[in-house]
């Protein structure tokens, strides 16, 4: 049977004590979630709202335009404050785009996708923009909760595209 409309499921519960019980029942299932309390393997910030955004583009919205090339580029640009010139300027965008358009498998782990980005792109704007230091500690979370054995060791982008097919916690 074909489904037609995608699913969420969001479980709301006292506190993070709570959410370390109910997260633990749900991986011996199998299913994948996300979990957005204060025990959550990783903390939301501008860079990984972006890299969530993404991760979604190379899934699927590079067929779908819902998450648009440009945003992702005009945001990375923004990230990079300390850019000088056109040529500078020029060579981020072509490393992000040719990125991308490199890495668009719904199935592929998140955490080897994150990885190569943050070796070819992210790494050095991380290290180089004073503004970034707490995202960079943030993204770093993020690669260890995606790693084998991590929380979110099971994560592919077909999840984050798939919006409206998740568990939330």
């Amino acid at each position: 049977m074909a489904r037609t409309q995608g699913w969420d499921i969001a479980i709301l519960y006292v506190d993070k004590n709570d959410g370390d019980r109910i997260a633990a029942a749900v991986r011996e299932t199998d299913w994948q979630f996300i979990r957005v309390d204060a025990n959550s393997p990783y903390q939301r910030s501008p860079v990984t709202f972006w890299l969530e955004d993404c991760a979604i583009w190379c899934a699927k919205d590079w067929r779908t335009g819902n998450t648009k090339l440009s945003n992702l580029i005009h945001t990375w640009l923004a990230f990079n404050k300390s850019i000088s010139g056109d040529a500078e300027t020029h060579r981020l965008q072509v490393a992000l785009v040719q990125f991308l358009h490199e890495h668009r498998e719904p199935d592929m782990p998140f955490f080897f996708w994150l990885q190569q980005f943050l070796e070819e792109c992210l790494e050095a704007t991380l290290e180089l923009e004073p503004g970034l230091r707490d995202d960079n500690e943030k993204v770093q979370a993020l690669l260890k909760a995606t790693s084998r054995g991590g929380a979110l060791g099971l994560l592919r982008f077909r999840f984050l595209a798939d919006k409206g097919d998740r568990l939330i916690i």
